[in-house]
């Protein structure tokens, strides 16, 4: 007979990141922070890179979440929106935007100090363990807060984060970034691992 092995999932969090540099509360141009709305709308992408996520213990499977750290708060963000894909670029090389995410968030968001979690809510992403992941953020807001919600980032030697901000449009319909950056805000991915728990020996009949 074959044995008979029970599978369990855990939720294990795995931080990428570990900078303590803040981001810009006034700056449009640096795209740092996911939350940017000193220029009202905004749509951001972000590279983490396989090697990173390996490296933390991180197991190809399903994503259930993701975190930012939040250092100072402003305004809600109205038609927040986070979507998720893999990539094989490592850097952003020129003015565009990857194509073909998954969407997995989407709702006005009111952000807070500290670790803010992102539950998947529209569809699971499950990371292949090769490639590398793509995270963008975009939101539309119909007015201008007093300052950018800042976040914690790391700076890079390669270019990791590409963005725009734009008044009077729909951040999530911006088609062509304008600023890309060194720097990227930390992040917590939260995956479920599976791990064989008991393996059961084998019968053997008696007579």
């Amino acid at each position: 007979r074959p044995k008979l092995e029970l599978v369990y999932y855990d939720l294990d969090t795995y931080q990428i990141g570990e900078g303590s540099s803040v981001s810009s509360t006034t700056s449009s141009s640096s795209f740092i922070s996911p939350f940017g709305t000193y220029n009202y709308n905004g749509r951001t992408q972000y590279i983490y890179k396989a090697e990173e996520l390996l490296a933390e213990g991180m197991v190809p499977g399903v994503i259930h979440s993701l975190s930012f750290d939040i250092v100072n708060d402003d305004i809600a963000l109205s038609d927040f929106k986070i979507s998720i894909g893999h990539t094989q670029l490592d850097y952003f090389s020129s003015a565009s935007y990857i194509s073909g995410l998954t969407s997995v968030f989407s709702d006005t968001y009111y952000p807070g100090t500290g670790w803010n979690s992102f539950e998947f809510d529209e569809n699971d992403f499950s990371w292949d363990g090769e490639s590398n992941l793509v995270v963008e953020v975009c939101f539309d807001n119909n007015y201008s807060a007093n300052y950018n919600s800042t976040v914690h980032y790391t700076t890079y030697q390669d270019k990791r984060t590409n963005g725009a901000q734009i008044f009077f449009y729909d951040g999530c319909d911006i088609s062509i970034p304008t600023n890309t950056n060194y720097s990227r805000p930390n992040i917590k991915f939260s995956a479920l691992n599976n791990s064989i728990d008991y393996v059961a020996p084998e019968l053997v009949e008696s007579y």
